[in-house]
């Protein structure tokens, strides 16, 4: 067999040439790998060579940053390569997908019409994406997958499929989800259309979920990773569009509660209210518990600031914006003007990018201040809130940061 040598190796767009790298963090690894290969292939040994070889199946603009790299100029290869999975966002592939997002998927899915097999393939195409992507990782356990497996079914075909899985087999540990492995052979038996009765499914077409006959479901097409818009954000909206009609709408029971309810209620409320009180009188006013307190006390009765006092910023243009808010409570006449940093223009008046309240900044959003004294967000070196393990705030157009954290 002919030994190749580095005189030997490819041009770049040649047919076994390397992809030309362009700088796709989807692509970097893959590129990286390819390109091990050749270097194996083609006997290409020392760092000098593969650190001057590489830029031959990068594209220009990705050369000239190979270029005026130190550990190019170092001729070290190792250390260029982790310059460049760097460079190119390596660390954010890696984070392609969070538990969040299966349940979520897990959460949509169970909403939509499932009638035959190819609508179950397509569920499964979907859930391995982000499920099996997440195992595959070590991010869930098995039974973790499982069980958003199962959850992600129709309610009609986890009936059905139950029952299929406990002919075929009793002694499932109650404890556990049922294997998906499991679940699939049972879910292909009902859509089997080889059976003799298949013809007479109670599955009829069309049949959805729990969700209410105005829930939006036409969202074929789009991607999975597409999550844009919610049910719960729909729900929301669908009640702002009642109230700027002047109708009446109601959230939840329809029923009013009975007057020993009503009652029962209003005294677990008014304990609770002085049990905070109590909390917050033996508290300092620059502590940070106070804040939160106080933020649920205001949020359970506004007349609460007649008797406590606001809660003590370290920002001079916060607390400004912090006393007027607590006054235009308490008297209704002080107007609140707050600054357009951290606000979003709204239709009636600004609002806080981090929980799309009215009448206060990021600054000193209490809904911030809260998630950051839980541990599930902190600010990095920058200034600039992150999640708790350092990852990227992900939000969606009008979506506030407490609806994009939780």
């Amino acid at each position: 067999m002919a030994t190749h040598t580095i005189a030997d190796v490819l041009a770049q767009g040649t047919k076994n040439a390397p992809r030309t790298f362009r700088g796709d963090s989807d692509h970097v690894e893959e590129f990286l790998e390819d390109y091990k290969l050749l270097c194996t292939q083609y006997n290409i040994t020392t760092d000098k060579e593969k650190c001057r070889m590489v830029r031959r199946y990068c594209a220009r603009q990705v050369k000239r940053v190979i270029e005026a790299l130190t550990s190019y100029g170092d001729e070290k290869w190792a250390d260029l390569k982790k310059d460049i999975m760097k460079l190119y966002d390596h660390e954010d592939e890696s984070l392609r997908y969070r538990e969040r997002d299966l349940r979520r998927l897990s959460r949509r899915s169970r909403h939509k019409t499932m009638t035959s097999r190819r609508e179950f393939h397509a569920y499964q195409q979907k859930f391995i994406r982000v499920g099996g992507w997440l195992h595959q990782k070590k991010v869930i356990s098995d039974d973790f997958y499982n069980l958003y497996f199962w959850k992600g079914l129709l309610k009609e075909v986890r009936e059905r499929a139950q029952q299929r899985l406990l002919q075929t087999k009793a002694d499932y540990a109650i404890e556990t989800p049922f294997p998906a492995k499991d679940v699939e052979k049972a879910v292909e038996y009902i859509f089997n259309p080889a059976r003799f009765n298949a013809d007479d499914s109670e599955l009829e077409e069309g049949s959805v979920g729990e969700l209410s006959s105005d829930e939006d479901l036409s969202d074929e097409g789009t991607d999975d990773e597409d999550w844009i818009v919610t049910s719960r954000r729909r729900r929301v909206e669908r009640v702002k569009d009642q109230v700027a009609d002047g109708k009446e709408h109601d959230v939840g029971k329809s029923s009013r509660p009975k007057k020993a309810d009503k009652s029962a209620e209003e005294a677990k409320h008014r304990d609770e209210m002085e049990n905070l009180i109590r909390k917050m009188g033996a508290m300092k006013i620059d502590d940070p518990g106070y804040r939160i307190l106080y933020y649920r006390a205001m949020k359970m009765d506004p007349d609460v600031t007649k008797v406590l006092r606001a809660p003590k910023l370290t920002d001079s243009d916060g607390a400004r914006t912090q006393t007027n808010v607590a006054n235009a409570s308490g008297s209704g006449s002080t107007n609140v003007t707050p600054r357009s940093v951290g606000m979003r223009p709204g239709g009636t008046g600004s609002r806080c990018f981090g929980c799309n309240e009215p009448g206060h900044m990021m600054g000193v959003c209490l809904s911030l201040l809260e998630l950051t004294t839980r541990g599930v967000i902190k600010k990095d070196d920058a200034g600039k809130y992150v999640m708790g393990d350092g990852t990227r705030i992900r939000c969606e157009m009008d979506e506030s940061w407490v609806a994009a954290i939780e």
